[in-house]
């Protein structure tokens, strides 16, 4: 199910089993932004960083959300797997490293390019995410 897919994609890396980096079809993407993952059952997941939906991606290389799906996929049953610790501490210090020079650079007056503003606001909304699921507010409204 993931090959037709991988077959028009555009700066494609992968990253591990069955997961792969590329950039995305739907907008104009200097940097790989779209994640691909084929899980077990032969569906495949795919999520832009920068926003643009699975339809928008699928119809920007002429496929459609049903090419992500196997013909059958017997009974639906959410899996409570667990994410690996270690992998989400990983991109996460790779956000924040990536932030950290970013910030770095405005720091020092240097102009932001717009390939780094979209780099900003990806890794941004990656580490703000990731405190959202922890139950974190980052940003309480303060109430007067």
């Amino acid at each position: 199910m993931i090959d037709p897919l991988l077959a028009v994609l555009k700066g494609l890396r992968q990253t591990g089993p069955g997961r792969y980096m590329a950039r995305c079809p739907a907008h104009d993407d200097a940097s790989p932004s779209l994640s691909v993952r084929e899980m077990s059952d032969g569906r495949v997941l795919i999520h832009c960083f920068a926003g643009c939906s699975a339809a928008a991606v699928m119809e920007s290389v002429g496929l459609t959300l049903r090419d992500l799906m196997p013909q059958s996929t017997g009974e639906f049953r959410p899996s409570s797997a667990a994410v690996d610790a270690r992998d989400a501490l990983r991109g996460l210090a790779e956000s924040v490293s990536i932030l950290a020079m970013i910030v770095s650079d405005i720091a020092s007056g240097q102009p932001v390019s717009n390939r780094d503003a979209d780099l900003f606001a990806v890794h941004a909304g990656l580490v703000m995410d990731a405190a959202r699921r922890c139950g974190l507010n980052l940003f309480p409204r303060q109430t007067a």
